[in-house]
């Protein structure tokens, strides 16, 4: 039996369609959802406050900053505001623009013991920061780059020898790379410990605004695998000012509220 012309046109068009939609699936959608897991592994729910969203490794405890005085206390001359708890108690003086602090877990068996932490600078609006209402905005990073410093009894690195750093380091599909400054060298010294901590500073601009992620961590620890891969996940999660869609893959886009990153 003779099939007609138009009928093996369609039936082509509709196994061509079905073999594109395949190969669509195996080459978008599988590693699209691959990557989102790897990141639901290793990273916590989004944090968010003032326009911006960071997800930290998981094992990250949040601390949970003082509470807000009341009417009556912000009448009375003679209150004292309660010390903020996020704020580092191994430097020698506190850090303004914080805004997020995390607390790391405890070292496994075998390894260096010391501090680790996390923590979220941010230089917008600090004329109402309690530690620095003066500072200058355009200041901002180099003051906050000499407070870790200056704690370790380290030169100072100057902003304008910060490098350009995006993460995801290498180009990634559906991952939208996120541009930072960073000191050409990690800050590696004692806070008077006698722990050798290893401090890396993450500057990201948007507009003007800069935004400090500072992570703070045993130098051993840092050296290994175990943080690196959630560190470099997290920092490619970073958005500041209104969200930015996600990247979608061609054959079929996550479910409506999943994570974004």
């Amino acid at each position: 039996m003779r099939v007609p012309c138009g009928l093996l046109l369609v039936l082509a068009a509709a196994g061509c369609g079905d073999a594109e939609y395949l190969a669509d699936f195996k080459g978008n959608t599988v590693p699209y959802y691959a990557q989102r897991q790897a990141l639901d592994a290793a990273l916590a729910a989004p944090w968010q406050y003032a326009g911006i969203s960071l997800r930290t490794p998981r094992g990250f405890s949040a601390v949970s900053p003082p509470p807000k005085p009341t009417k009556e206390q912000l009448e009375d001359e003679f209150f004292i505001p309660p010390p903020d708890p996020r704020q580092p108690t191994y430097l020698l003086d506190p850090l303004p623009g914080l805004k997020g602090a995390w607390k790391g877990p405890l070292p496994p068996a075998g390894e260096q013991a010391g501090q680790r932490w996390l923590y979220v600078l941010d230089s917008r609006n600090l004329d109402d920061d309690p530690v620095a209402p003066n500072l200058d905005p355009d200041q901002f990073v180099e003051e906050i780059t000499d407070r870790f410093a200056r704690a370790m009894n380290l030169r100072t690195p100057e902003p304008q020898s910060f490098q350009s750093m995006p993460f995801p380091r290498s180009a990634a599909p559906f991952a939208r790379p996120v541009q930072y400054s960073t000191p050409p060298k990690p800050l590696i010294g004692e806070f008077g410990d006698e722990q050798i901590h290893r401090v890396e500073l993450y500057v990201y601009d948007s507009g003007g605004r800069k935004v400090i992620v500072a992570l703070v961590m045993p130098e051993e620890a840092m050296i290994g695998p175990e943080l690196g891969e959630p560190r470099d996940l997290m920092l490619q999660t970073l958005e500041v000012g209104m969200p930015s869609a996600t990247p979608q893959p061609g054959g079929g886009g996550a479910p409506a509220g999943g994570p974004v990153f």
